[in-house]
């Protein structure tokens, strides 16, 4: 898909509900986009009711019930909100059917279910 650079350029905060996490990758599918400008609507379209991969770094912050918590609290997460940026299409994580999925680099995760 063809990403307008305003939109990857900013952090957005996404929900989803928790498909896995392993080795610091968060599978999730996002139910929504926050704060989402209409102007913005078509990447909207692209990437809700999808899959996405969120990347998690060593400078990633984990938040549960308002205290920081390691990833590994991910395991158990049914939902979370992720504050972070969607990476350039070209740089999009693969699925198991070497399809690219939308990938996010997380700044935080906060886990709400």
């Amino acid at each position: 898909p063809d990403m307008d650079r305003g939109f990857m350029n900013r952090v957005w905060k996404f929900v989803g509900e928790v498909d896995g996490y392993e080795d610091g990758v968060l599978s999730i599918t996002v139910a929504k986009i926050l704060n989402l400008p209409k102007k913005f609507s078509d990447e909207r379209d692209e990437i809700v009711d999808e899959d996405a991969r969120v990347l998690l770094s060593r400078t990633t912050r984990v938040y549960r019930d308002g205290k920081r918590v390691s990833a590994s609290a991910l395991d158990d997460a049914e939902n979370v909100r992720v504050q972070g940026k969607m990476l350039p299409t070209g740089k999009w994580r693969k699925d198991e059917d070497d399809q690219p999925v939308p990938t996010i680099r997380a700044k935080k995760v906060y886990i709400t279910g």
